[in-house]
């Protein structure tokens, strides 16, 4: 009973400092917004209508830039021009449909060596469903080096 009263006391105390404290104001610390949110669904909705232009074999890795300003989005101050958030609908847009299976495919086989490289494809490809993180390359060196080791002491017998 002592317990739940502490744990009580402490939780009052947090919801009473949450709400008197001052907060800063500006965007970034508003729990509510939905700026970021509205952001990336333009730009996965931007991606999925470039992809459709050329849904195959895709438009090429270094022409996201130049599709893009194509359109009036474009003429937004926007830093991210040649890129959208998510790696997958990257690989998607530059190189099709064929491109995103063999992708996928060695996503698959590389996930099939061994039960850590399991764990860290499915962590690093949920990553990049939202956030381009797969394609950049010291996360790539960073991927394959740890796989490659973990592989090899897995089984050598050293690491268990």
């Amino acid at each position: 009973k002592k317990r739940y009263m502490v744990l009580a006391i402490i939780v009052g105390f947090c919801i009473v400092v949450f709400t008197l404290l001052p907060k800063p104001y500006g965007e970034s610390v508003n729990l509510g917004r939905l700026f970021s949110i509205q952001s990336r669904l333009s730009d996965y909705n931007e991606g999925i209508r470039i992809w459709k232009a050329s849904p195959l074999i895709g438009i090429g890795y270094n022409r996201i830039r130049y599709v893009k300003e194509k359109t009036p989005e474009a003429f937004e101050a926007n830093h991210a021009g040649a890129s959208f958030h998510s790696s997958f609908l990257i690989i998607l847009v530059t190189g099709g449909v064929i491109g995103l299976v063999l992708f996928l495919g060695m996503l698959y086989k590389i996930w099939g060596i061994d039960e850590f490289t399991k764990v860290a494809v499915v962590f690093i490809s949920i990553i990049s469903l939202t956030d381009n993180v797969l394609l950049h390359p010291f996360i790539l060196y960073m991927f394959f080096w740890t796989c490659l080791v973990f592989h090899f002491n897995y089984r050598s017998g050293t690491s268990r």
